[in-house]
Parts: C-alpha cells; structure tokens; sequence
C-alpha cells in the first residue's frame, strides 16, 4: 500500500513497506545488543528510583550538617564563656594576692613602729626589772 503525501513543491512517498522495512531492521539490532539494551534499562530504572532515595539522603545530609553547625556553635560559645570566667577569676585573684601583699606590708610596718617605739621607750632599769622577774636556772 503506497501513500502520496503532498509537502511543498513536489510529492512524497511514504510506504508501510518501508516503515515495516525500517521496524525489523530496529528489531534485528535490538536482537544483536539486547545486552546493551537491558544494561540500559537497568540503569534507567535504578536512576529512576535510586533519585527518591538520593533526595531523602541529600535531606538528611543537610539536617546532619546543620545539626553539627548548630553543636559546633553552642561548643565554641560554652568555650568562650569558660575562657571569659578563667580570665575573670584570674583577675580576683590578682587583686586579692596584691590586696594581701599591701595589708602585709602595712601590718609590718605598723609592727616595726610599735617595736621600735616599746625598744626606744625602754630604759635600763625596766629591762634589768624584767630580767629580775624572770626564773633563770643556771646549768
């Protein structure tokens, strides 16, 4: 069965013949690689269905990722607050070291004069006193 088909300036021919002609020679080919064919469909269908999974995989990447950001931020913050506190109790016991140092020295020198002023006030007669008020034994 022959068709004519009018397109343009001239006339066609388009055969069944030729369609069936051009079908078995797909079919012949398809018999010679239906290795090739199958490897294909193969990878089509897991393509296919392996791209649902990869999305849900690729979901939770993402939730894995923001969840160690989010761990990642609360430990450098936990981080720099001990850092902060360090600091802080470094700097009162400074201040208490040099506090005590300075009460120290004033407790000394306030020692020194009232030793210095007992000495400078005592006189001969009260340090003979004091030695005869005391038990010495001889050995």
């Amino acid at each position: 069965m022959l068709t004519l088909l009018k397109h343009g300036n001239g006339v066609r021919n388009v055969s069944w013949l030729v369609i069936r002609k051009t079908l078995k020679k797909a079919s012949a080919w398809c018999v010679q690689h239906w290795r090739w064919l199958v490897l294909l469909t193969a990878f089509l269908i897991t393509y296919i269905l392996g791209g649902r999974k990869n999305r849900s995989l690729l979901i939770q990447a993402n939730l894995a990722k923001k969840q160690y950001q989010a761990e990642a931020n609360a430990i450098e913050a936990a981080h720099n607050k001990e850092i902060e506190g360090r600091k802080r109790s470094q700097k009162t016991h400074r201040s208490t070291i040099e506090n005590l140092d300075k009460t120290k020295e004033e407790s000394t020198e306030a020692l020194k004069e009232r030793n210095l002023r007992l000495v400078e006030g005592t006189t001969d007669d009260d340090v003979q006193e004091w030695l005869d008020g005391k038990d010495f034994k001889q050995k």
